[in-house]
């Protein structure tokens, strides 16, 4: 097998080599171009979002040198950046031409099979993670069971049992919505026939982009020769490059600077893994002294109980306030008067007053991130079948401009989320025991729906299981947010700020102008202190 994604990358970002970038184009270019291809449906528009999704693999590349192979990732981000294009260029230039393809193709007689290629990347993004890169480099790649086990980390036969159940999953994913498959053979036609090869000259093209390089006079003339045989969009490319021959040298500066960027960013985000380690290292030094503290108190009221009874006097009580310890002693019936808060972000993050007053272990905090982890990711999950964007109501728009107004139609996810709330219920009962359970289930309630019961909206609802609406507006002054409105017609509205960083995946498609732009005005602002 050759070189894998992991070491070409390192090769590309510690020596700028050309040669291991145009390899890992060469090895994916046909799964970036033919899933562009299957959601646009427009030859150069995919050549187009192919070139791109690459440029930005150049510009990420030092975050994603650990991965063995690119093929999931590549796939995700060329999804997302085609639905982009396609809500931005399609939709204003190609609607009459591609209605009338279709026509078309319909009177034509297509495959029957070709009626599943639009849903084919969605339902491959309700896979897990390692099931959709079995996928792809299985038929998208065309790679052996065995090089689909070393690039996953496994042996030849687990990855086939991987490739058979993700099949299963994705032909269920079609079954659910009309289209009855004959078993995963079935499934495997569809993916093997989703595939196309990228147009000769692309791979150049995109590492010529990717390096900041402009094209020769040479090749120049031989592009302008071939003009007739190459599309709208590449003949506009290939115009511009002749323009930019004399700033050439002020691209591949640019080129390098962006390269230099990324792997400060690499730098950075390194040091914030350590800083986040010594962090939890002070955390478990800090409960560590608090046990130490309670056991000395412990042990001087043995001492004291002890002297007592020889001296004949009476035993002191044995619980009083000890200044030096971080904990008191609280009645377990009074707790839940607190109101304690067991989740404190969007992120999920378990809030360090519940692990203080849960007093949990190591292991059961990570045990407990776990499953909330767990549970945010699969509602997330439900929420991109779920959430469709729509014209907003007069009544929704905010100073009187659509513009600045998108509006989404959320179905509605009880019954979805109250099968995810079990599983979550069920492991938090098993580490932390009924008591203490009892107590971190009733400090989820401002976070998400404990059970089926009607209740208000709050500021702090990060999970909705009635059908709404969310409405969202570019709020960059100030603090660099989105606007977030959600909606309901009897539980009323809430209006937070929402971090770029934390829109959920079902909305950040047709909202990724707006989360650059209020990312733009975030780098350019002076941090507060």
């Amino acid at each position: 097998m050759d070189a894998p994604d992991n070491a070409l990358l390192t090769a590309y970002t510690a020596e700028e080599s050309e040669v291991a970038f145009r390899a890992i184009v060469r090895r994916h270019v046909n799964l970036v171009f033919a899933t562009a291809m299957r959601i646009a449906g427009d030859r150069g528009l995919a050549e187009e979002i192919t070139q791109n999704v690459f440029v930005a693999l150049a510009r990420k590349a030092p975050g994603l040198k650990q991965h063995p192979s690119l093929a999931g990732w590549l796939h995700r981000t060329t999804v997302l950046e085609a639905r982009a294009k396609v809500r931005a260029e399609l939709r204003r230039r190609h609607r009459e031409t591609a209605a009338c393809e279709i026509s078309l193709r319909e009177m034509e007689g297509s495959s029957p099979l070709e009626a599943l290629l639009p849903i084919l990347d969605d339902g491959l993004l309700e896979l897990k993670e390692v099931d959709r890169t079995a996928l792809v480099l299985r038929f998208f790649e065309e790679r052996s069971l065995r090089e689909v086990g070393q690039l996953l980390g496994m042996e030849e036969d687990a990855a086939r049992k991987r490739v058979t159940r993700a099949l299963d999953r994705l032909t269920e994913f079609f079954r659910q919505r009309g289209f009855a498959l004959p078993g995963a053979a079935g499934t495997a036609s569809v993916l093997t026939g989703g595939m196309q090869a990228a147009p000769a000259g692309l791979v150049s093209s995109i590492v010529d982009v990717s390096f900041g390089l402009a094209p020769t006079a040479g090749s120049s003339l031989n592009a302008l020769l071939n003009a007739m045989t190459i599309t709208k969009t590449q003949t506009a490319v290939v115009c511009l490059l002749v323009a930019a021959l004399p700033l050439s040298w002020q691209w591949r500066a640019e080129g390098n600077v962006l390269r230099t960027q990324a792997s400060h960013i690499g730098e950075l985000d390194k040091a914030r893994s350590e800083l986040k380690s010594l962090s939890e290292d002070e955390a478990k030094l800090d409960q560590e002294l608090g046990r130490l503290t309670s056991a000395t108190v412990s042990a001087r009221h043995r001492l004291d109980t002890v002297l007592a009874v020889r001296d004949g006097r009476k035993p002191p009580l044995r619980y009083r306030w000890d200044d030096l310890s971080p904990f008191v002693r609280v009645a377990k019936r009074d707790i839940t008067s607190m109101h304690l808060t067991s989740v404190q972000d969007r992120k999920g993050s378990v809030s360090p007053e519940m692990k203080l007053a849960l007093q949990l272990s190591g292991e059961e905090r990570d045990a407990v991130q776990a499953l909330v982890d767990r549970f945010l990711s699969d509602y997330h999950t439900a929420e991109l079948t779920a959430v469709h964007l729509t014209t907003p109501k007069p009544e929704e728009i905010i100073r009187g401009k659509p513009e600045e107004t998108r509006v989404f139609e959320v179905d509605d996810l009880t019954a979805t989320i109250a099968g995810l709330r079990e599983t979550l219920f069920t492991g938090l009962r098993r580490v932390l025991g009924a008591d203490r359970y009892e107590i971190f289930r009733d400090g989820l309630s401002s976070w998400m729906p404990v059970d089926d019961e009607e209740r208000g909206l709050n500021s702090n609802l990060q999970v909705v299981s009635p059908a709404h609406r969310v409405i969202v507006n570019p709020v960059f002054a100030d603090g660099k947010w989105l606007g977030w409105t959600i909606s309901h017609p009897e539980r009323g509205s809430i209006h937070v700020p929402m971090d770029p960083e934390d829109v959920p995946d079902a909305y950040r498609a047709a909202l990724q102008d707006w989360i650059e732009a209020a990312q733009k005005v975030a780098a350019q602002s002076p941090e507060r202190p």
